[in-house]
């Protein structure tokens, strides 16, 4: 159930985007990109590693993660 939640989550993300429209994008959206809306915020969450069994030291599951509060 918990990777559902997180699965969930990544698909109001999900897309893709031809390059010129990215490159544009960056240029003049203040919004992050949606690939990181997701990775950024559930690399940092241990919840997110744990329910996936995320090894340490990767790409969803750093060594040192972000803590806000």
């Amino acid at each position: 159930m918990e990777q559902l939640f997180f699965v969930s989550m990544g698909q109001v993300w999900c897309g893709s985007y031809r390059e010129e429209y990215a490159k544009n994008a960056l240029n003049i959206d203040y919004h992050s990109p949606a690939k990181y809306r997701i990775i950024g915020p559930l690399s940092n969450l241990n919840a997110f590693s744990d329910a996936f069994q995320c090894k340490k030291g990767t790409t969803m599951n750093p060594v040192k993660k972000c803590r806000v509060w």
